[in-house]
Protein backbone atom coordinates (compact mmCIF):
# COMPACT_ATOMS: atom_id res chain seq x y z
CA UNK A 1 0.00 0.00 0.00
CA UNK A 2 1.28 3.43 -0.95
CA UNK A 3 1.96 6.07 1.69
CA UNK A 4 -0.98 8.48 2.12
CA UNK A 5 1.17 11.61 1.78
CA UNK A 6 2.85 10.26 -1.36
CA UNK A 7 -0.58 9.59 -2.87
CA UNK A 8 -1.74 13.07 -1.83
CA UNK A 9 1.28 14.63 -3.58
CA UNK A 10 0.68 12.48 -6.67
CA UNK A 11 -2.98 13.50 -6.88
CA UNK A 12 -2.09 17.16 -6.32
CA UNK A 13 0.41 16.96 -9.20
CA UNK A 14 -2.17 15.20 -11.34
CA UNK A 15 -4.69 17.97 -10.64
CA UNK A 16 -2.24 20.73 -11.55
CA UNK A 17 -1.05 18.81 -14.60
CA UNK A 18 -4.64 18.42 -15.77
CA UNK A 19 -5.24 22.14 -15.24
CA UNK A 20 -2.14 23.07 -17.25
CA UNK A 21 -3.01 20.60 -20.00
CA UNK A 22 -6.57 21.92 -20.12
CA UNK A 23 -5.40 25.54 -20.30
CA UNK A 24 -2.95 24.84 -23.14
CA UNK A 25 -5.53 22.85 -25.07
CA UNK A 26 -8.18 25.51 -24.49
CA UNK A 27 -5.95 28.34 -25.77
CA UNK A 28 -4.99 26.40 -28.89
CA UNK A 29 -8.53 25.23 -29.62
CA UNK A 30 -10.15 28.64 -29.21
CA UNK A 31 -7.45 30.34 -31.27
CA UNK A 32 -7.85 27.83 -34.12
CA UNK A 33 -11.61 27.37 -34.26
CA UNK A 34 -13.39 29.48 -31.66
CA UNK A 35 -14.48 26.26 -29.92
CA UNK A 36 -13.26 25.46 -26.43
CA UNK A 37 -11.94 22.20 -25.07
CA UNK A 38 -15.26 20.95 -23.69
CA UNK A 39 -16.88 21.30 -27.11
CA UNK A 40 -13.90 19.50 -28.61
CA UNK A 41 -14.26 16.64 -26.14
CA UNK A 42 -17.97 16.30 -26.82
CA UNK A 43 -17.48 16.39 -30.60
CA UNK A 44 -14.82 13.73 -30.24
CA UNK A 45 -17.20 11.51 -28.26
CA UNK A 46 -19.88 11.90 -30.94
CA UNK A 47 -17.40 11.36 -33.79
CA UNK A 48 -17.30 7.58 -34.02
CA UNK A 49 -20.71 5.97 -34.30
CA UNK A 50 -22.41 8.69 -32.30
CA UNK A 51 -23.85 8.29 -28.82
CA UNK A 52 -26.55 9.56 -26.55
CA UNK A 53 -26.20 12.59 -24.33
CA UNK A 54 -26.43 10.50 -21.12
CA UNK A 55 -23.61 8.26 -22.38
CA UNK A 56 -21.45 11.27 -23.25
CA UNK A 57 -22.20 12.90 -19.88
CA UNK A 58 -21.07 9.78 -18.01
CA UNK A 59 -17.84 9.64 -20.02
CA UNK A 60 -17.11 13.33 -19.41
CA UNK A 61 -18.12 13.10 -15.73
CA UNK A 62 -20.62 15.92 -16.19
CA UNK A 63 -24.29 16.25 -15.53
CA UNK A 64 -26.67 15.15 -18.26
CA UNK A 65 -28.25 18.60 -18.24
CA UNK A 66 -25.01 20.50 -18.88
CA UNK A 67 -24.02 18.02 -21.57
CA UNK A 68 -27.46 18.40 -23.19
CA UNK A 69 -27.10 22.20 -23.22
CA UNK A 70 -23.74 21.89 -24.96
CA UNK A 71 -25.14 19.33 -27.42
CA UNK A 72 -27.96 21.76 -28.21
CA UNK A 73 -25.40 24.49 -29.00
CA UNK A 74 -23.41 22.10 -31.21
CA UNK A 75 -26.59 21.02 -33.00
CA UNK A 76 -27.66 24.64 -33.59
CA UNK A 77 -24.16 25.32 -34.95
CA UNK A 78 -24.58 22.49 -37.45
CA UNK A 79 -21.78 20.39 -35.94
CA UNK A 80 -23.90 17.48 -34.74
CA UNK A 81 -27.19 15.97 -35.75
CA UNK A 82 -29.65 13.76 -33.92
CA UNK A 83 -30.76 10.46 -35.32
CA UNK A 84 -33.35 8.08 -33.92
CA UNK A 85 -32.11 5.66 -31.30
CA UNK A 86 -33.61 2.21 -31.93
CA UNK A 87 -32.81 1.29 -28.33
CA UNK A 88 -34.50 4.26 -26.65
CA UNK A 89 -37.39 6.31 -27.98
CA UNK A 90 -36.65 9.51 -26.01
CA UNK A 91 -32.83 9.53 -26.06
CA UNK A 92 -31.60 10.22 -29.60
CA UNK A 93 -28.13 9.40 -30.84
CA UNK A 94 -26.01 12.41 -31.76
CA UNK A 95 -23.36 12.15 -34.42
CA UNK A 96 -21.04 14.66 -36.02
CA UNK A 97 -21.67 16.31 -39.36
CA UNK A 98 -19.08 16.77 -42.11
CA UNK A 99 -18.54 20.33 -40.81
CA UNK A 100 -17.68 18.89 -37.40
CA UNK A 101 -15.14 16.51 -38.95
CA UNK A 102 -13.40 19.54 -40.48
CA UNK A 103 -13.53 21.32 -37.12
CA UNK A 104 -12.09 18.26 -35.34
CA UNK A 105 -9.23 18.14 -37.85
CA UNK A 106 -8.53 21.84 -37.19
CA UNK A 107 -8.65 21.25 -33.44
CA UNK A 108 -6.25 18.32 -33.68
CA UNK A 109 -3.89 20.41 -35.82
CA UNK A 110 -4.09 23.32 -33.36
CA UNK A 111 -2.34 21.34 -30.62
CA UNK A 112 0.26 19.59 -32.78
CA UNK A 113 3.03 22.06 -31.94
CA UNK A 114 2.35 21.78 -28.21
CA UNK A 115 2.15 17.96 -28.37
CA UNK A 116 5.44 17.85 -30.27
CA UNK A 117 7.04 20.10 -27.65
CA UNK A 118 5.88 17.91 -24.76
CA UNK A 119 6.91 14.77 -26.65
CA UNK A 120 10.38 16.17 -27.31
CA UNK A 121 10.95 16.42 -23.55
CA UNK A 122 9.95 12.80 -22.77
CA UNK A 123 11.15 9.36 -23.78
CA UNK A 124 8.82 6.85 -25.40
CA UNK A 125 9.08 4.70 -22.25
CA UNK A 126 8.09 7.64 -20.02
CA UNK A 127 5.04 8.32 -22.17
CA UNK A 128 4.03 4.64 -22.13
CA UNK A 129 4.57 4.28 -18.37
CA UNK A 130 2.69 7.49 -17.57
CA UNK A 131 -0.20 6.58 -19.85
CA UNK A 132 -0.51 3.20 -18.18
CA UNK A 133 -0.35 4.78 -14.70
CA UNK A 134 -2.98 7.39 -15.61
CA UNK A 135 -5.31 4.66 -16.85
CA UNK A 136 -4.81 2.77 -13.59
CA UNK A 137 -5.45 5.86 -11.43
CA UNK A 138 -8.61 6.63 -13.42
CA UNK A 139 -9.80 3.03 -13.00
CA UNK A 140 -9.26 3.28 -9.25
CA UNK A 141 -10.91 6.72 -9.05
CA UNK A 142 -13.90 5.47 -11.02
CA UNK A 143 -14.32 2.51 -8.68
CA UNK A 144 -14.45 4.70 -5.56
CA UNK A 145 -17.94 5.36 -4.26
CA UNK A 146 -18.96 7.56 -1.36
CA UNK A 147 -22.60 6.49 -1.27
Amino acid sequence: MADREDVRRMLRQLTWTAASTHANGERAAVAATGHGLTRWQLLDLFSDDGRTVPSAAREMRQSRQSTQRLADVLETSGLIERVPNPGHRTSPIFRVTPAARETLAQLDQSVTEWIDYVGSQLSADEVEDFTRLLARVREIADSYRTD
